[in-house]
C-alpha cells in the first residue's frame, strides 16, 4: 500500500518496473536516489527479503510520506528490512554518506530538461519533473561515486536520453545492459532502464526488453503483470 500526494507528484510504473529490473540479493544494501514518496524502496523491499535500502530526498514533504509509507507497511513488506530516509541534496548526501558504499544505487531522475517544455504549476511537482536539484549527468556521476566496486547503478531514464545516460557511464562504469519498455510491439521505446556495474569491463548488452500492453487495448501483457501485480523481477 502506498500513499501519494493528492496534489504534487505521483509516481506511475517507471519507478516499480526499475525496482524489478534490480538484482539484489538478501542482506545487500541499496541507495533509492530521489526515493519521493518511497516507490522503488517498497517495491524492492517487498521482493527481496532482508534489504537495507536507504532513501535520498530533497523534499521535506516527500521524506516524510516515504516514512509513512514505510512505516504503513512495516508489518509485510519490510519483515526482515531497513529502510531509511536522508533529506538532503546530492552534494551534502555524499559527505554524509560517504562513497564507495552500496551495493546498488538506483534512480529515477527527473525527465524534463530546463527551459524545455512546460513546467508545472505546483512546485512540489516540478522539482520532481524538471531538472533543478542536478543535470542528468550530475546525477549518474553521483550514483556512481555511491555504489562500492562492481556494485551495480540502474537508472530509468526516457529513451531519447539513452545517448547521454552510456556517455556518462562510459569508463567508471561496464557491463552496462539496456532493457528497452515498449509501450506495444512494434512502437518506439519511450522508457529505457541501463544498468552497469562500477568498475568493470564488460561489453555492453542490448536485450530484447518488455512490451508493457498488448496490442490495441490497454490490458498489460503478461510479462508485465508478473511485474506489475505479482512482484516478478525483471
Amino acid at each position: 500500500m502506498l500513499r501519494q500526494p493528492s496534489n504534487g507528484p505521483r509516481a506511475g510504473i517507471d519507478p516499480v518496473l526499475l525496482a524489478a529490473s534490480i538484482p539484489a540479493a538478501p542482506g545487500d544494501t541499496v541507495l533509492d536516489v530521489g526515493t519521493g514518496s518511497g516507490v522503488v524502496a517498497m517495491c524492492l523491499l517487498a521482493r527481496v527479503a532482508g534489504l537495507s535500502v536507504t532513501g535520498l530526498e530533497l523534499d521535506p514533504h516527500m521524506a516524510a510520506l516515504a516514512r509513512d509509507n514505510a512505516a504503513h507497511n512495516s508489518g509485510n513488506i519490510l519483515e526482515g528490512g531497513r529502510f531509511e530516509v536522508l533529506e538532503a541534496n546530492l552534494k551534502s548526501a555524499e559527505f554524509k554518506l560517504g562513497v564507495n558504499r552500496f551495493d546498488h544505487v538506483a534512480a529515477n531522475p527527473p525527465y524534463g530538461q530546463p527551459g524545455r517544455g512546460t513546467v508545472p504549476p505546483n512546485g512540489r511537482k516540478a522539482n520532481a519533473h524538471i531538472e533543478s536539484e542536478g543535470s542528468l549527468p550530475e546525477w549518474i556521476d553521483f550514483c556512481i561515486r555511491m555504489a562500492r566496486p562492481k556494485g551495480t547503478v540502474s537508472i530509468v531514464h526516457r529513451a531519447d536520453r539513452l545517448d547521454h545516460i552510456l556517455a556518462h557511464m562510459h569508463g567508471p562504469v561496464g557491463d552496462v545492459t539496456v532493457i528497452p519498455l515498449w509501450p506495444r510491439e512494434g512502437m518506439p521505446a519511450r522508457r529505457v532502464i541501463v544498468r552497469g556495474c562500477k568498475g568493470t569491463a564488460g561489453v555492453l548488452t542490448m536485450t530484447p526488453g518488455l512490451v508493457l500492453h498488448r496490442a490495441g487495448c490497454r490490458d498489460f501483457t503478461d510479462q508485465a503483470d508478473a511485474i506489475l501485480r505479482r512482484g516478478g523481477a525483471l
